[in-house]
């Protein structure tokens, strides 16, 4: 996965959008910093015994996560009902986030 997201960076240096890398390293520590949230709140709850049980129950809790669990950082409103209304009431540059040793 490193040398992905380093390909990517170097990408972005080619095509001139260097002055972005900032706000791509903030959005790629907030989707790892998901994942453990993910790993934390159902992967590690539950027993999956196939990964037709994974799979069912990764998708409730997607369905949970996106439409009924409200986000403190959304000001208390669902990825959904952001992503439909379109506003964005906060700006990725205003996560914080702790360093991440990927870059």
């Amino acid at each position: 996965m490193t040398d992905n997201i380093m390909a990517l960076i170097e990408e972005l240096r080619k095509s001139g959008l260097h002055e972005d890398l900032e706000f791509y390293k903030k959005a790629v520590e907030y989707l790892a910093q998901q994942a453990i949230e993910l790993e934390a709140e159902e992967v590690y709850l539950n027993d999956y015994q196939t990964p037709r049980e994974a799979r069912i129950g990764l998708t409730n809790y997607f369905e949970f996560y996106n439409y009924h669990r409200p986000h403190q950082s959304l000001q208390y409103q669902t990825p959904a009902e952001v992503y439909i209304t379109g506003e964005n009431p906060v700006q990725l540059s205003q996560i914080e986030m702790e360093d991440s040793t990927l870059f």
